[in-house]
């Protein structure tokens, strides 16, 4: 019976290259994420949290320009995103090493970013699950969010991830968490503290990597980069080939 492994990771600045996502709907209104988030900051006071305030805020936005929400407009460009160095040949390489050594390994993506958007990414196929923010639909047209995943929701996701392993919520032996910045400081604080690795990826600036590791909270932090000759990738293949058999 083959162990198991799981890698979950932050999406937006973990395994792209762009801290916000940038979505291609946006461009007909000559706009940005962070554009949408300050310009219906106001929102924040009727609802909660900077996701839901962006989440209604492009609704309205795009109705300002009598463009309407939906999910094929939405996902424009989904395809075309640009990844972290290596990205796209990882999640191949990562699964052969694990089958070397008798390893099935899952990869799991929890973010505050839209999940409609993300489940039409080129690696999508390779994950078994996708935990993201989330419209209700009317008539193919988006109305409100339906979920919404701030990064204080983030461990509850952890715990529904330890539930399809067969796993109690807090058992994270033979997990790894890969984040980017303070937005995944309680899930990788959790990870960690319960057995996991919890790591930082960085582009050019360290700072929320160096904040990460004044507070305890990662085991390890590295430069983006997911091709074979990293020393991220090295690190978690190493991980992946010292996994043991754990209790539930």
């Amino acid at each position: 019976m083959k162990n198991r492994f799981a890698i979950v990771y932050d999406f937006d600045g973990t395994l792209t290259d762009v801290f916000y996502p940038r979505y291609d709907i946006l461009n007909q209104i000559n706009s940005d994420t962070l554009a949408i988030i300050q310009k219906y900051d106001y929102l924040s006071n009727e609802i909660n949290g900077m996701v839901n305030t962006f989440m209604y805020g492009l609704i309205k936005a795009l109705a300002d320009h009598d463009v309407k929400l939906t999910k094929d407009n939405l996902c424009f460009g989904a395809d075309r995103i640009k990844y972290s160095k290596g990205v796209e040949n990882y999640f191949e390489n990562i699964n052969e090493d694990a089958n070397l050594v008798d390893v099935s390994l899952e990869h799991f993506v929890i973010t505050s970013g839209i999940k409609e958007y993300i489940d039409k990414t080129r690696v999508a196929k390779y994950l078994s699950h996708i935990y993201g923010s989330s419209y209700y639909y009317e008539e193919g047209i988006a109305k409100w969010p339906s979920e919404v995943i701030e990064s204080k929701d983030k461990v509850h996701k952890i715990f529904e991830i330890n539930k399809k392993r067969g796993l109690l919520k807090y058992n994270c032996n033979n997990m790894i968490y890969i984040g980017d910045g303070l937005t995944d400081f309680e899930s990788m604080k959790f990870v960690k503290e319960n057995g996991g690795i919890s790591i930082c990826v960085y582009g050019d600036k360290l700072e929320e990597c160096k904040k990460l590791e004044e507070y305890h909270v990662i085991n390890e932090s590295f430069e983006r980069d997911y091709t074979k000759d990293s020393k991220l990738y090295h690190y978690i293949r190493e991980k992946i080939e010292n996994s043991k058999v754990g209790e539930r």
